[in-house]
């Protein structure tokens, strides 16, 4: 340590004595700092896929920020895709073997594995190196950082900003309910990915069994591609009842997923003309947050149903059709770049069902 910290005085000493120096220090600070934060997302991710590989799964898309590697038919592509408040994604396919007794331990663990590996190991590279690079020395110490902060935040089961691999793990671990819904989820998202909707997909895949933890994040996502479904196939009264079932499991859940389902409250709300409850203030809020998100599908059918909510009454049925023609067109747009064809379709059905409402 003592090394280091003659290395950090001695540069600073004889940079700090121009400001173009001072300017080239922080450079050089920033430079490392940057680094060594990218290569911890990566090497999180690579954790997921080497895990995933050695527990059977089939490797299908790997998103870093929003850079996107995908294989399908034994094709290789690149993409860009973002998805709110993730750094990162590795998607995989388990084989069909696994359906009920699916792995999942490994496989959402391993980039925590690997985090906590490459913190410990820069680690003992700062405790046992003899730096004289300063560029080298930061990098090495905002390597170990990166690590172990990011092995614990991913491994602490924490729902406060969303679902971290700790939380989903021990939403997993011994339910069997959940274990089922997570490999329909993961095989449904595929699905949605090569442009099936959410409609098309079979009622029978999406229903939990009766009785099901539904504080469990993992089954709420179920219900709430089942609710979807029933949404697609215009039966709003039973993607209400689906929707009430699990509202009051929200205290406790992470911010993401709670207003998720707060806007599907208000979205269906607004479609069948009830009086908008309390949670309408929510929407400029989540607006707000994901604005100039440009994968967001569903932000875009939630400002349309924010719109309508203001202005539906004292529209001409002129400015209606206009409203319509121009988020079509949105949509249109959406579908040229989204990599998930069956959210798009999803979102236009559900766009034109709010404007042709009588």
């Amino acid at each position: 340590m003592k090394n280091i910290y003659n290395l950090y005085y001695e540069t600073f000493l004889s940079r700090s004595q121009s400001l173009l120096g001072l300017l080239l220090l922080l450079l050089c600070t920033a430079i490392a700092t940057l680094l060594s934060f990218s290569l911890q997302i990566i090497f999180h991710e690579l954790g997921h896929l080497l895990f995933g590989k050695i527990t059977g799964y089939r490797f299908w898309f790997l998103r870093i920020l929003d850079l996107v590697l995908i294989k399908e038919q034994n094709k290789w592509s690149l993409k860009r895709y973002g998805s709110y408040g993730s750094l990162g994604q590795c998607l995989m396919l388990p084989s069909k073997g696994y359906q009920k007794n699916i792995p999942y331990a490994l496989y959402h663990l391993g980039g925590i594995i690997v985090n906590g590996f490459t913190g410990i190991l820069s680690l003992y590279f700062l405790m046992n190196g003899k730096f004289t690079s300063y560029f080298l020395c930061n990098f090495i110490i905002f390597l170990t950082f990166f690590g172990l902060g990011f092995s614990i935040l991913n491994g602490l089961p924490c729902r406060i900003f969303g679902n971290n691999d700790g939380s989903n793990y021990f939403a997993l671990k011994n339910d069997i309910s959940a274990q089922a819904s997570y490999y329909q989820q993961i095989k449904i998202l595929h699905e949605v990915f090569k442009g099936s909707s959410f409609g098309e997909i079979p009622i029978n895949r999406l229903q939990v069994p009766w009785g099901c933890d539904l504080t469990n994040p993992i089954i709420i996502n179920q219900k709430l591609i089942e609710c979807y479904h029933y949404m697609e196939h215009k039966k709003w009264q039973k993607a209400k009842e689906v929707i009430k079932a699990i509202i009051a499991s929200m205290e406790g859940l992470n911010n993401s997923l709670a207003d998720e389902l707060r806007m599907e409250v208000i979205f269906l709300e607004i479609l069948l003309g009830d009086f908008p409850s309390v949670m309408i203030k929510n929407i400029p809020r989540i607006m707000e947050t994901k604005k100039g998100y440009q994968w967001d599908a569903d932000l875009v059918r939630y400002r349309v149903a924010y719109e309508i909510y203001h202005d539906f009454n004292r529209l001409t049925l002129d400015e209606v059709n206009k409203m319509k023609e121009t988020y079509l067109l949105k949509i249109d747009k959406l579908e040229k770049y989204h990599l998930f064809l069956g959210q798009v379709k999803f979102l236009r059905k559900m766009v034109i069902a709010l404007l042709d409402k009588d």
